[in-house]
């Protein structure tokens, strides 16, 4: 058998190399968690402001219907005062 020649040194190599690994998945799963969490954030936040965009925007519509309807009142009683008035001219 051939005599097999080691390095003293691979072991802690070996070593150094498994904790520098270990030290940047661990790092880059914080990130990354980090990363996801703040994500959650603004994905809730998005969720917030589309609610009220959508709460703002049927408060709007509802007002616009309400003018209109209004609108149309107005317009009645105008048509009626102008009728009330014509009557009034010609029976005098």
């Amino acid at each position: 058998m051939a005599e097999e020649k080691t390095n003293p040194l691979e072991g802690e190599i070996n070593v150094e190399y498994e904790e520098m690994l270990s030290s940047l998945i661990t790092s880059l799963t914080k990130e990354r968690l980090g990363a996801l969490a703040q994500g959650k954030v603004i994905a809730n936040k998005y969720n917030e402001l589309l609610k009220a965009n959508q709460e703002l925007n049927e408060a709007l519509i509802n007002a616009q219907e309400e003018l209109s309807h209004k609108n149309k009142e107005i317009n009645k009683l105008k048509k009626s005062v102008k009728n009330n008035a014509k009557s009034e001219d010609i029976s005098e």
